[in-house]
């Protein structure tokens, strides 16, 4: 939104109480949620490419079809796999230790829903395993799903250079940084995340393997060079 200059309010909610907002405002239990005063999007493409139609000439899609395409297909891939495989890594550790669970969200959510999630903690704990069907073999399957997205990541850049596609910052590579936060943990992120201290070392050996690795770096490099 800052990239197409839309002027926005961000309203930000814990896990669980985000459900009841998400869906008063209009959209599905789940989160991104854009609210206009035409219409709410409640699909992460849906909002890309309402924003895209808002000012184009911001490069979120290439205006090529095929390469347009591509990116779409990309931000698909971004969306359905690596964000998905990559929050049940994450969630594996954090659910390990209360206080690094509650680190990992940003001061401006609700006091009375922090509080709230403190207390039933050990429930959510349990429905989030339970969710996410969190085990150590759910875990190293979804470590190959996110290191499949890294090299395809590694080959775009070998192939066309800066970015993912095309000479500029696209839709592509901002859902790549976005859906890699949880396996790279950025310093460079608009909020502050867990330190990796708090993970235990077989967590903090497996997240600076992803971090290190050249597609790791590049969400890195994106948050720190081009998100500001």
């Amino acid at each position: 939104m800052d990239l197409v200059n839309f002027d926005y309010e961000e309203e930000m909610h814990m896990p669980v109480f985000h459900m009841r907002y998400a869906k008063k405002a209009g959209g599905k239990p789940t989160v991104p949620v854009l609210v206009t005063a035409e219409k709410t999007y409640s699909d992460s493409m849906d909002i890309l490419r309402f924003l895209d139609q808002r000012n184009p000439e911001a490069g979120l899609f290439p205006k090529d079809p095929e390469l347009r395409q591509q990116v779409e297909n990309f931000v698909v891939l971004c969306n359905e796999v690596l964000g998905t495989h990559a929050r049940r890594i994450i969630y594996s550790y954090l659910l390990l230790e209360k206080d690094a669970f509650f680190n990992a969200f940003p001061a401006q959510c609700p006091r009375g829903e922090v509080r709230g999630l403190r207390f039933a903690f050990p429930l959510f704990r349990w429905l989030v395993r339970r969710g996410y069907r969190i085990n150590p073999d759910s875990v190293q399957r979804s470590c190959v799903k996110v290191n499949e997205v890294f090299a395809k990541v590694e080959q775009l850049l070998s192939e066309n250079g800066d970015y993912l596609f095309g000479n500029t910052l696209s839709a592509a590579d901002i859902a790549f940084a976005c859906t890699s936060v949880p396996v790279v943990v950025p310093g460079d992120y608009f909020v502050k995340l867990p330190s990796l201290e708090g993970f235990p070392p077989e967590g903090q050996a497996l997240i600076n393997s992803f971090r290190d690795s050249p597609a790791g770096l590049y969400a890195q490099k994106l948050f720190r060079e081009d998100r500001p």
